[in-house]
């Protein structure tokens, strides 16, 4: 049976930074996607029509992993609110597999500051900083997932957090 790991979080809380650090940690045949690069968006630009979309790519892609025989499969996408994860939970559960929620979230400070740092490497509108902030606290307010605060943790740290609480 395959292991899912769903990684939300506001923009600059670390999904995309750590994907790859907990995959070094998971036996041998895995994936990960992250859900910015399956629907080449920015996840405060996102319309529903859109995010709904990048969902069901997020679901065929475990799906295809799960037919090659992987035991884990990790997405990262900012799902903010508890209908967008319940949506994806539903979706990957017809896979008949174990799907684990993991919320990232972080002080306002720090997410302010590595979203300035990210925005000015890109060339993005620093306006969008508020966005992240908000975002942030949905994701504190959702049910049934579990919150790892990214504040004071660095990379390796998160993801050690991530496989404990998925039991690897």
């Amino acid at each position: 049976m395959m292991n899912i790991i769903v990684i939300t979080g506001a923009p600059g809380v670390g999904k995309t930074t750590v994907l790859p650090a907990i995959c070094e940690r998971l036996p041998q045949k895995n994936g990960f996607i992250d859900g910015d690069s399956v629907g080449r968006t920015k996840p405060l630009d996102i319309e529903l029509e859109r995010l709904n979309l990048i969902q069901d790519n997020i679901y065929a892609c475990a799906q295809n992993f799960q037919k090659w025989g992987a035991e884990w499969f990790v997405a990262g996408f900012v799902l903010p609110t508890q209908e967008k994860i319940q949506r994806l939970t539903d979706a990957l559960k017809k896979l008949d597999c174990r799907v684990h929620i993991i919320g990232l979230v972080a002080d306002k400070e720090t997410l302010s500051k590595r979203n300035k740092e990210k925005n000015e490497s890109y060339g993005r509108d620093p306006g969008s900083i508020l966005g992240a902030i908000e975002l942030d606290e949905m994701i504190k307010e959702i049910k049934g997932i579990h919150i790892i605060d990214t504040t004071a943790l660095s990379l390796i740290q998160v993801a050690d957090k991530v496989v404990d609480y998925c039991g690897i």
